[in-house]
C-alpha cells in the first residue's frame, strides 16, 4: 500500500513538471519577463569574490 503513495507522488511531481515545462516553452509568456540589464563585469567579479571566500 505504501508503494501506491510513492509510485501517486511521483506521478503527480511529473504532472507538475510537464505543466511546468509547456508554461516555459509558452513565447508569450517568456517575452513577459522582465529583462534587467546586468553587467558581464558584475558577474564575474561576484563569482570571483565567491571562489575567494572558499
Amino acid at each position: 500500500m505504501a508503494w501506491r503513495l510513492v509510485i501517486g507522488g511521483i506521478l503527480s511531481g511529473l504532472q507538475a513538471l510537464t505543466e511546468s515545462a509547456r508554461r516555459a516553452d509558452n513565447a508569450e509568456l517568456l517575452n513577459a519577463l522582465p529583462s534587467l540589464p546586468i553587467e558581464r563585469a558584475s558577474i564575474l567579479e561576484a563569482l570571483a569574490e565567491s571562489r575567494a571566500a572558499r
